[in-house]
């Protein structure tokens, strides 16, 4: 189940970022939010109910093989990977602590535990995939803005018409030709400020990528509560789990 909800995770996020169209909204958006609240939710709920390190690891590797086969094996990939594992392996670490001082399950707490590690590897590995995107690589190589700013720009330039800005004694077909070289004008004249910074683009995008993700991780962060809740919830309905109470010792400090 890791392994599949990761691959499909990335292999979409692989498919927007390297479209043409990636700066435009896209179904890959609602589609892969759901595959990531549920990998990140059942990566939590894994480590919170099976404590052991070889089956967190193992969860881990699947989460990795997942992201491998969607994106393509190389060397920055390799590292990524790496570096999603020690967060997941963290995450591990901060669920199992959570889990051994609490006297109460709590299973809000338990899965928040470790959500944030898995959001900050979930953000890494998309600024990767968009590091490496076709579509940022071509942005940089014919040094001009994407269609998706082009068609913005020239929106702009409508509405501004259509509010006064030319007379209304103009022509329809007069109107169409000054927004035409108007949009022009403004489009050429992006391209040639942002001309000197087209070869950072790839770097800048990718930055700015992850640092837009982990600023909406607060987003993510109560999506996998309630998915990682729902999940308890069937779990205890069928039985796969229950809650019993037992007694255990504890420290104290005394005078």
């Amino acid at each position: 189940m890791i392994g599949v909800l990761s691959f499909l995770f990335w292999h979409g996020m692989s498919s927007w970022l390297n479209g043409v169209e990636m700066l435009s909204y896209s179904s890959y958006h609602i589609v892969s939010i759901i595959y990531v609240t549920l990998l990140i939710s059942i990566l939590a709920l894994g480590m919170a109910l099976f404590r052991s390190a070889r089956e967190a690891l193992v969860g881990l590797i699947f989460a990795a093989l997942g992201f491998l086969l969607a994106v393509g094996f190389s060397v920055l990939n390799l590292v990524t990977v790496g570096v999603i594992i020690l967060l997941g392996w963290y995450s591990r670490n901060m669920v199992g602590h959570e889990v051994e001082q609490r006297i109460k399950v709590k299973s809000r707490a338990m899965i928040g535990a470790g959500l944030t590690p898995l959001i900050v590897a979930m953000a890494l590995g998309v600024s990767i995939v968009a590091y490496q995107s076709d579509a940022i690589a071509s942005l940089a190589e014919e040094e001009r803005i994407p269609s998706s700013s082009e068609r913005f720009i020239r929106s702009i330039v409508d509405r501004a018409i259509d509010s006064g800005l030319v007379p209304t004694k103009v022509s329809p077909r007069e109107k169409e030709a000054v927004a035409q070289q108007t949009t022009e004008d403004l489009i050429s004249q992006t391209n040639q400020t942002l001309k000197p910074y087209f070869k950072y683009s790839r770097p800048v995008l990718a930055a700015t990528l992850f640092l837009i993700i982990y600023g909406l991780n607060w987003i993510f962060y109560w999506l996998a509560i309630g998915m990682g809740m729902l999940l308890i919830a069937v779990l205890r309905l069928t039985g796969f789990i229950k809650i019993e109470e037992v007694d255990i010792k504890a420290e104290r400090m005394i005078i």
